[in-house]
């Protein structure tokens, strides 16, 4: 079976805004914003990620911020600790929008068209398991400075 025979039989969806994700030194003090609101607050979780070109995993608080309507979350992310990537954004840009992230129907399938097409990754697609999720990160040069995380659900 060709490759293009497996995409017409694969079923494909309209990519569509899947987060917001926002770095926030504080964590407590949005979940309560957004709950006054009449969000739906998720669960807080401790999250530790590392990607294959990472040296050291990086640790941060995240929680899911959700519409009662349905429709795209919103991801708080509080770094722990002064190292890694988030953390580096806090010190620098004193948290904020992070990364908007888009689903799409295959992540590999998404990175390799646009990597023909000279788009720039940060971070090559990657197995999340416990999310079930793929993820990849295009760089914000080829986006008109916005970070994007294409994600894809496994489930």
């Amino acid at each position: 079976m060709n490759s293009r025979t497996r995409r017409s039989n694969r079923k494909d969806t309209p990519p569509r805004i899947h987060h917001v994700a926002v770095v926030v030194k504080d964590i407590k003090k949005p979940r309560r914003f957004y709950r006054q609101l009449g969000f739906r607050i998720g669960t807080l979780y401790r999250v530790r990620e590392q990607y294959p070109e990472e040296a050291q995993p990086h640790t941060y608080w995240g929680c899911s911020i959700r519409s009662k309507g349905g429709g795209p979350s919103i991801w708080l992310m509080q770094p722990v600790g002064k190292r890694g990537p988030l953390a580096r954004f806090l010190k620098e840009r004193g948290g904020g929008l992070h990364h908007l992230g888009i689903g799409v129907s295959s992540v590999r399938d998404t990175h390799r068209r646009l990597s023909k097409r000279g788009t720039k990754f940060i971070r090559e697609p990657n197995e999340f398991p416990l999310d079930a999720e793929v993820r990849a990160l295009i760089h914000p040069g080829d986006t008109s400075h916005v970070l994007l995380e294409l994600v894809e659900q496994l489930k």
